[in-house]
């Protein structure tokens, strides 16, 4: 057990430092129920509370390739709803666009993330030129997306027609390809929302949810 802190409802979303040395969570205040503002937080890998740091309102963080930067979002429970960045400090907060579960690239130079602002769930791109979208399939939900450890492909999970896919796509676009990996119809056994890369790129690794 690395983190149990008595004022945090709903630990979740861990992410380790690239480095090793950190972990970044989400929590929301244990007295304040589910539904609440959620925040990141920030602790030491060896989990000694005395490092656990409060870093603001927001979910799901992912750290830049240099752990200098976190790219999270936030709901309306959060503040204003999107894609921002920080440092890794928790200062200079940046709201980016519209979107969920951003996560940067292996370079970091663009973050993919979920919108769902057109009227239907896709994956778009973040670059320095603007946002683009990437998949045109319309989901009725999605999570995700996660960057190969090449850079070259994304892996996400969207629901359509009441079916789940795992599925992987070309970070250029879904013009060069879309390959289902998985299917899950229902709620029964529905496919977890966060697949993972392995460090080769050749396999995923996810979770089945009943």
């Amino acid at each position: 057990l690395l983190v149990k802190s008595p004022d945090i409802l709903n630990h979740g979303n861990p992410r380790l430092s690239h480095d090793g040395k950190q972990i970044a969570f989400t929590g929301a205040d244990r007295f304040k129920g589910i539904g609440t503002t959620a925040y990141v937080y920030v602790i030491a890998s060896s989990g000694d509370l005395k490092t656990l740091k409060k870093l603001g309102p927001g979910r799901a963080p992912k750290w830049s390739p240099d752990d200098s930067k976190f790219t999270f979002f936030l709901r309306q429970t959060d503040g204003e709803p999107g894609v921002y960045v920080m440092n890794s400090d928790g200062t200079n907060r940046v709201r980016l666009c519209e979107g969920i579960y951003p996560t940067w690239s292996p370079d970091g130079s663009k973050i993919a993330a979920i919108s769902s602002h057109a009227g239907f769930y896709s994956v778009y791109m973040v670059e320095l030129s603007g946002v683009r979208r990437l998949v045109d399939v319309r989901y009725e939900w999605m999570a995700g997306p996660e960057w190969s450890p090449d850079g070259t492909q994304l892996a996400y999970v969207g629901t359509r027609n009441g079916v789940s896919e795992l599925t992987i796509t070309s970070a250029k676009g879904a013009n060069e390809f879309i390959r289902i990996r998985l299917t899950s119809r229902g709620r029964s056994g529905r496919i977890g929302p966060l697949p993972a890369w392995s460090p080769d790129g050749k396999r995923l690794v996810f979770f089945i949810k009943d």
